[in-house]
């Protein structure tokens, strides 16, 4: 077989696995925004086994369509977290966020947290501006309720979709390169 031919094929499919890399993970939280358009008001339930970094996040209930879902939210693009361990017999955990109001929710969340290893497993930053029981607005996709976001949609990071869709056009363009004949390895 021709290396060309097969070294094409190759490049072909990971351009093709590259560019639903970039799809899944990056186009389409983009347009989330524009495919929940409808709105539900939700309430927070607890605390979800989800986490953005170190930070727990709520867990919200909203009914859409005659059923019930259940959704982590708000997300945020990109979690810093910084711990400073304190001393064991300090029982009190301390934190600092920028973390303003829910009006006003960072698309990336800072944490600075001063605890011993007990105590930071119960900081919840997010715990103050979303309380059990308290209501959330929920928007849905009304074809899929439950492709849903919390508050906002939080989108793809810049980087990642620019580092995928560099590599899928990159290796498509490897790809036409051998399978058109031009010849770069000897057979």
């Amino acid at each position: 077989m021709n290396a060309n031919l097969l070294w094409g094929i190759f490049a072909l499919v990971w351009a093709i696995v590259s560019a639903i890399c970039w799809y899944v993970f990056c186009l389409s939280k983009e347009q989330q925004g524009d495919r929940c358009s409808e709105h539900v008001e939700g309430k927070v339930v607890g605390v979800s086994g989800s986490r953005s970094g170190e930070i727990q996040l709520p867990l919200v209930e909203y009914s859409a369509q005659g059923a019930k879902y259940q959704i982590t939210g708000p997300k945020f693009r990109k979690t810093s977290t910084t711990m400073v361990s304190s001393a064991p017999a300090n029982p009190d955990a301390t934190f600092e966020t920028n973390l303003t109001t829910r009006e006003n929710l960072p698309l990336e969340l800072q944490v600075s947290m001063r605890a011993d290893s007990i105590a930071k497993a119960v900081i919840a930053p997010l715990a103050d501006l979303y309380p059990v029981g308290s209501k959330v607005d929920v928007f849905f996709n009304p074809n899929k309720p439950k492709d849903a976001f919390v508050q906002r949609a939080e989108g793809s990071t810049q980087g990642l979709s620019v580092l995928l869709g560099a590599i899928a056009i990159g290796l498509l363009a490897v790809a036409i390169i051998l399978l058109t004949g031009s010849v770069i390895l000897p057979s």
